[in-house]
């Protein structure tokens, strides 16, 4: 298999999941982890995901990664999620992937 087409696979990977392991695309892709590590260092120059160790996340994944000094109010809005997010979780009829999502909005900030 081509250099190119694992990196596809390995982004295409990525967009379906938001993380990958090194393990088990070596074990899919049936090469070794030192290939993996060399094609997600590659992509990691390029800008493309954000290598962590055993594996690569997507850059869509990375919440957390918007300067907390940027975000005015702080304190405030983690109150008013607080108080708001048990009414959405028990009252509203959310998929349970968007529940999660505000779960891991929450944690970002607390």
């Amino acid at each position: 298999m081509l250099k190119q087409e694992r990196q596809s696979i390995i982004l295409r990977e990525l967009d379906i999941h938001n993380k990958v392991l090194s393990s088990d695309l070596s074990i899919k892709l049936e090469v070794s982890e030192d290939t993996i590590r060399r094609d997600l260092n590659e992509l990691t120059e390029q800008g493309k995901i954000t290598k962590v160790h055993g594996g690569a996340l997507s850059k869509s994944y990375h919440l957390s990664s918007y300067p907390k000094s940027k975000v005015y109010s702080v304190e405030k809005k983690t109150k008013i999620a607080k108080k708001q997010f048990p009414y959405f979780a028990t009252e509203c009829l959310f998929s349970s992937a968007v529940v999660r999502l505000a779960v891991n909005l929450l944690e970002i900030y607390l």
